[in-house]
């Protein structure tokens, strides 16, 4: 079963992000954003499934959850066993009418057209740390 995860990928370049003094500042403002993009994704992909699922009980809701690494922060369903039919990537899938909700995927579109909304009051705020 394939765990599902939205990934954020943060670009720095510039001399602001060269600097010794503002490596760990920089290093802190990334974590921030992929939280908060995460966070976000989470609360979506969430509000998606009380839409789309016509019998929910509750269990595959509450196991969408931010998955926490040093600095990369993901989405995943915490790897329960129907996830992957659910998400519509499941052999199974194939073999049934049923095709998938495709919720993860869409979500991901939506929060890639929503970063900049989401990361510029960090950035913000990392600039007023660094003045």
């Amino acid at each position: 079963m394939p765990n599902f995860r939205i990934n954020v990928k943060a670009t720095t370049r510039g001399p602001i992000f060269n600097a010794s003094t503002t490596k760990s500042a920089a290093k802190r403002m990334i974590v921030k954003i992929n939280e908060a993009v995460a966070l976000e994704g989470v609360d979506m992909v969430r509000a998606r499934l009380d839409v789309v699922l016509r019998n929910p009980t509750g269990y595959y809701r509450s196991r969408i959850a931010v998955l926490r690494r040093e600095v990369y922060r993901g989405i995943w369903d915490q790897n329960v066993v129907y996830g992957g039919w659910l998400e519509g990537v499941d052999s199974r899938n194939r073999t049934t009418r049923f095709k998938g909700y495709r919720t993860f995927r869409r979500v991901k579109q939506e929060l890639d057209n929503r970063m900049d909304s989401i990361a510029k009051p960090l950035v913000a705020e990392y600039v007023r740390e660094l003045s």
